[in-house]
């Protein structure tokens, strides 16, 4: 069998592409914070003259708290996209957190067999994309083509649920 066993999930990640509003959001959760703009809160309006003032307090946000950027909560905040500037973030934060067995599985479901290519995983075009919103539905892959189709789930664990389900499940053909 021709391949590798060596999966350099960030060789992976250096080479993915992505579709269907996955195109321009970050990576990374330094990315998050750079792109993430505080939203002035409406909430001093002046009696009588129909127009809300802010405050500084109210308009000033720590992007890097993590109970805002790093969790993916978003209180607070507005990244033109809700949950979809952290579903990339999340995704390649549960792919490092993933053994090896299970980095293979995920290799598997997504190009039909669990080794590298030879050249190791920079060889591997991933192509990211969002099938929708939120659903209850697995992701799912299309192999001939390297792609995911990732659901934009609303929190972490949801999407790591989902993932870990459908790359547990993976049949395919049997040709690797």
């Amino acid at each position: 069998i021709c391949g590798t066993e060596e999966l350099d999930m960030d060789a992976l990640k250096e080479n993915a592409r992505y579709e269907g509003g996955y195109e321009s959001l970050p990576t990374s959760t330094d990315e998050v914070r750079t792109s993430i703009r505080a939203v002035p809160r409406h909430d001093n309006v002046e009696a009588g003259a129909g127009a809300a003032s802010t405050s500084a307090e109210s308009t000033s946000i720590d992007a890097s708290a993590p109970s805002t950027a790093q969790s993916g909560q978003g209180v607070g905040l507005e990244d033109d996209g809700g949950n979809e500037r952290m579903i990339l973030v999340w995704f390649w934060r549960i792919l490092d957190r993933m053994n090896f067995e299970d980095k293979q599985k995920f290799l598997f479901f997504t190009t039909g067999c669990a080794r590298a290519p030879i050249g190791g995983l920079r060889n591997v075009r991933l192509t990211v994309q969002r099938p929708g919103g939120d659903t209850e539905r697995l992701p799912t892959a299309h192999t001939c083509f390297d792609t995911l189709l990732l659901p934009e789930y609303h929190t972490e664990e949801k999407l790591e649920r989902k993932l870990r389900l459908a790359i547990s499940n993976a049949e395919g053909f049997g040709l690797c």
